[in-house]
């Protein structure tokens, strides 16, 4: 993932939002009992050769390492977002990844 250039993480994670979100069983929130089936990992080497097509390789870990980080960032602005209240004085806590 570090040798990737600043413009192919941001295609990585516009792409791996529209995954995940297209296939809700792959869906991992990381609550407890979630794992990654064969199947499951099938999916995501589509992704991953997809990728390659792309010339942004990255290994199926990766990929899960990435969606993992995305979603805990995602987390965090949600927490942020519901403790910043309402009103004139309230700071908006945009998602930027």
């Amino acid at each position: 993932m570090e040798k990737l250039q600043e413009f192919q993480k941001q295609i990585l994670n516009d792409i791996l939002i529209n995954f995940y979100m297209n296939n809700p069983e792959l869906y991992d929130k990381m609550e407890a009992g979630y794992i990654y089936t064969v199947d499951k990992i099938e999916k995501i080497k589509v992704l991953k050769n997809y990728l390659s097509e792309l010339v942004i390789n990255v290994s199926v870990s990766e990929i899960i390492k990435t969606w993992q980080s995305l979603v805990q960032k995602f987390k965090t602005c949600l927490t942020n977002e519901k403790k910043a209240g309402t009103g004139s004085g309230a700071v908006q806590h945009d998602f930027v990844y």
